[in-house]
């Protein structure tokens, strides 16, 4: 039913003239395309830091490609041209990634004394900030179990 490409409404919708400027007065735009290879660049090029720290994370970004992560699995996954065994590969470093930062993310929240390097503990927005990441991949993981994906 789906291919890898924008449902055919929304690329109908994006090729009126006034639609980019419509979609900007509402703070909307119109999403991209998704696809497997960009969402794992993100978390590969993350990755090859030999250790995270809680200032490398941008929960936005992280939450981002979570969300798109999660839409590839949901609809692209079982029709992928992709050989299966890469798309289990790249799933689990998508996975193991999120996990890191997942830990990184929980001591970040639950400290309550300055770090070594005299760093205070995180304030309430970022707090909030670290919440919304911990909520959104562990719902993802969740998700991921319910509906057998994995």
């Amino acid at each position: 039913m789906f291919e890898q490409r924008r449902p055919t409404i929304i690329r109908d919708i994006s090729c009126i003239g006034a639609s980019s400027t419509l979609l900007k007065e509402q703070d909307l735009h119109i999403p991209l395309f998704i696809s497997l290879p960009d969402i794992v660049s993100f978390f590969d090029d993350f990755a090859i830091e030999p250790v995270i720290t809680p200032a490398m994370i941008n929960v936005n970004d992280f939450i981002s490609h979570i969300k798109d992560l999660r839409c590839w699995v949901k609809h692209f996954f079982a029709v992928s041209t992709i050989p299966e065994l890469t798309r289990i590969k790249a799933m689990q470093r998508c996975m193991n990634l999120l996990i890191r930062v997942l830990k990184v993310v929980w001591r970040e929240y639950f400290r309550t004394g300055y770090t070594e390097d005299g760093h205070p503990p995180c304030n309430t927005d970022t707090k909030i900030d670290y919440m919304l990441l911990i909520r959104t991949s562990l719902s993802f993981f969740d998700w991921l179990c319910i509906n057998q994906k994995f």
